[in-house]
């Protein structure tokens, strides 16, 4: 079910390695993604987290839907 209420989005990006990671573009893409899948519409987003660190072992984005 999609959710109609506003939301908080908390973004963890976990990287193989360091270097030059455009956090803007990584957002834009994901946002549009949960749009009407998660929540109707991204204007719903009241507050937005994004955290990067380095993982070599596991890399992967985390997602948490409040």
């Amino acid at each position: 079910e999609v959710l109609t209420r506003y939301v908080e989005v908390e973004v963890r990006l976990f990287f193989p390695r360091k270097g030059k990671h455009d956090l803007d573009n990584y957002m834009k893409i994901l946002l549009d993604c949960l749009s009407g899948v998660v929540y109707a519409d991204d204007s719903q987003i009241e507050r937005l987290t994004i955290t990067k660190a380095v993982d070599k072992e596991n890399p992967r984005t985390e997602v948490y839907i409040l």
